[in-house]
Order: C-alpha cells, then sequence, then structure tokens
C-alpha cells in the first residue's frame, strides 16, 4: 500500500540476483575469480534487460492499476520507469558486494537509501510536487547510492549479453526465488484467512500480529544476508557437509538469540502498551505471543534452507515449503471454523513455523550423512579463459 496510491514497483530479474549470490563466492571459494567475474558481467547483462522490461511494464501497468481517469502525468510515467530500473540495479550491487564478503559498503549503501529517501520524498512532497516528488527523490537517492557504491565495489561488472549462461544463472536463482515468494506466503497468509473468514474489522486488530511477524522476519534475514555468502565461499572452497553444518548450526543459534530477545521486547511491548496505549486492541495480544514462538523456532533453522540450495536440493526446501503453507492455510482455517477466531491463523502460522525450523534440520541431517559431493564448476562460468 503506496502513499498517493503510488503503484507498486514492478519486479521481473527472473531470480538473477538470486543465481548471483550463489554463485559468485563458490566461484571465488574455488579459487576461480574469472568465473566469478564472467558470472557478474552476466548478472549484470541480465538485470540491465530484464529491468528495461519491468520498466516497459510499469509504463503498461501503472495506469491500470491507479485507474486510467487518475490522469498520470508523462513525467509520473518516466520517474516511475526510472525507479523501477535502478532499483533492480540497486538489488544486484547489495548482491556483489556480499558475494566477495564486502558487508560495511553495502550497509552503507543500505543505510544512504533507506534514510534519504524519506527525508527528500517528504520534502519534495511537502513542496507540493505530489507523486512526482516522491518518485523524484527514490530516484535522486538510488543514483547516489549506486554511484556511491560504484566507487567502492571490489570489482565494477561489463554488462555482458550470454544467453547460454543467462540461463544457467536463471536455473540457478528461479528456485531460490521460489523459496523466498514461498516464504513470504507462509507469513502473510494468516492475514488472508482473516480477512475471508472474519472480516475487515477483525484484519484490523490482527494487522498488529502481522507488523509483528514481519519485524522479527527482519532479523533472520539480516544475519541469513551475512552468513549465506561464506557459506557458498566454503561450499566452494570444498569444505565437506560437517563443516557447513557446523557454520549452519552457528548462523541458527545466532539468530534465534536475538530474534528471541527482539521477541521478548516485543512481547513485552505488547502485554504492558497495547491495552494502556490500543484498549480497542487487546485481542491481539494472545496471537502476538503465538506467533512470536514459532518466528524464534523458524529463525534456528533459517540457515538450513541455504545448505539445501548450496548442495543442489532445492526441491526438498521447496517441497518443506510447500507442506509447512498447506499445513498453516489448513489449520488457520479449522481452528477459525471451531472458534477460534484471529487466535486460529496465529496458531496455525506458529505450528507452520515450528515445523519448517524441524523438517528442515531433519532433511538436513539426513542429507549430511548421506554424504554431499564436492563442488564443482557450474556451466555459468566454465568456459571462461584463465588469466594469463
Amino acid at each position: 500500500m503506496g502513499r498517493d496510491h503510488a503503484p507498486a514497483p514492478v519486479r521481473l530479474a527472473l531470480g538473477i540476483p538470486n543465481g548471483a549470490g550463489r554463485e559468485i563466492p563458490r566461484a571465488l571459494g574455488r579459487g576461480d575469480p574469472d568465473a566469478a567475474a564472467h558470472t557478474e558481467d552476466i548478472a549484470s547483462g541480465g538485470i540491465l534487460a530484464t529491468g528495461l522490461l519491468a520498466s516497459v511494464a510499469a509504463l503498461v501497468v501503472a495506469p491500470i492499476a491507479v485507474g486510467q481517469d487518475a490522469g498520470l502525468r508523462a513525467s509520473t510515467l518516466l520517474l516511475l520507469a526510472l525507479a523501477v530500473l535502478l532499483q533492480q540495479a540497486f538489488v544486484l550491487e547489495q548482491v556483489l558486494f556480499r558475494s566477495r564478503l564486502r558487508f560495511r559498503p553495502a550497509s552503507v549503501q543500505l543505510a544512504v537509501q533507506g534514510a534519504a529517501a524519506p527525508v527528500v520524498g517528504i520534502t519534495l512532497l511537502l513542496a507540493g510536487w505530489g507523486l512526482d516528488g516522491l518518485l523524484l527523490a527514490r530516484v535522486a537517492v538510488l543514483v547516489v547510492a549506486l554511484a556511491m557504491a560504484g566507487r567502492t565495489l571490489a570489482r565494477l561488472p561489463r554488462p555482458r549479453w550470454d544467453p547460454v549462461g543467462l540461463r544457467a544463472l536463471i536455473a540457478v536463482g528461479l528456485p531460490l526465488l521460489a523459496a523466498g515468494i514461498l516464504l513470504v506466503l507462509l507469513i502473510t497468509v494468516d492475514r488472508w484467512i482473516v480477512l475471508a473468514l472474519l472480516g475487515r474489522e477483525a484484519l484490523g486488530v490482527y494487522g498488529l500480529v502481522g507488523f509483528a511477524a514481519s519485524s522479527l522476519l527482519l532479523v533472520p534475514i539480516m544475519i541469513s544476508q551475512q552468513y549465506y555468502p561464506r557459506l557458498a565461499f566454503a561450499r566452494g572452497e570444498g569444505h565437506d557437509a560437517a563443516t557447513l553444518l557446523r557454520m549452519a548450526r552457528g548462523q541458527g543459534l545466532l539468530a534465534a538469540m536475538l530474534t528471541g530477545l527482539a521477541a521478548l521486547f516485543v512481547a513485552a511491548a505488547a502485554w504492558f502498551g497495547i491495552p494502556i496505549a490500543l484498549p480497542a486492541y487487546r485481542e491481539a495480544i494472545g496471537p502476538i505471543l503465538v506467533v512470536l514462538v514459532g518466528m524464534v523456532a523458524y529463525s534456528s533453522g533459517s540457515a538450513y534452507g541455504n545448505l539445501l540450495n548450496l548442495w543442489d536440493r532445492q526441491r526438498y526446501h521447496l517441497a518443506i515449503q510447500a507442506v509447512v503453507l498447506v499445513t498453516a492455510v489448513a489449520l488457520g482455517v479449522g481452528l477459525v471454523l471451531l472458534g477460534w477466531g484471529i487466535m486460529g491463523p496465529a496458531v496455525g502460522t506458529a505450528s507452520a513455523m515450528v515445523a519448517y525450523a524441524l523438517l528442515l534440520h531433519l532433511v538436513v541431517g539426513w542429507i549430511g550423512t548421506k554424504g554431499v559431493p564436492t563442488d564443482r564448476p557450474t556451466s555459468i562460468g566454465s568456459d571462461v579463459p584463465a588469466a594469463p
């Protein structure tokens, strides 16, 4: 839901950043910087092409989304198209930073665009620029962030159009993109159940539950962004399954501890703050506490999905996600029909998250005991000649 009915950004990256985020550190771990550079170039060319397609799609979709009678100006559509293209480039640059374990400049880039965009946008909005001002702020801040990143990247990519390599990169990245989409569905399906079975008023109360869950989800995501490239690098170096499992357990323990601390803070705020500040939302307190348990459990197993991806066992990850998503829906709907109210979807989501962590732990442990083949080059950069 954007302010002033701003159309949502169109994304058509086809999993290219996801694939690059796995293959670049793997190649570096193997001691093959040429293959890593080749993958960066292919990813850049692919993002340029898909970004242009996404921009065109935004131009077509925006008038339909806001209504033909909204009278969107040409300047608004142009700024929207630029914002979509630049956002694609921004996401790729974040991947390039992390793939080479350059986390500090990645954080600086995020901080610049995250802090500056609201300030510039609100300033232009107050100056009477309206939607154009918000979009112009987004474009300007992205340009500055991208320019800063261009000076601090370990290597500036040279966009390359390589259909064969791009198909290989998409083949790697699409399952990772699908896993991300399924996770979003899992974390939001409870709200759809509340809306469909209990109505808008109940959804308004349940909105606090969704806000709490989404806020906690940021903790394991941020930790994963730090650990995943290191896992991929270690995989490329040829480390065995036991070593990678130890790294994943370390990530899960850290994520669970930090998420647990954040959950305690959120629980205290809900328990003591809602009755005072938002008494009409008292009914949300119980579901919030239940969902927090599920989020902590999910955090403890969040690293194991990364291992399945690195071991080329993405189908197991997607299958687990599909099972727990069905579980969340079935349990949430069933409990609502039994009269549990908004507590029903909360219990369904929390139970699914606990099951998600347990299944990931069991499946990864089982695969690890069977033995994982040593890392080998993929077709993405395998034909790159050795550096002279």
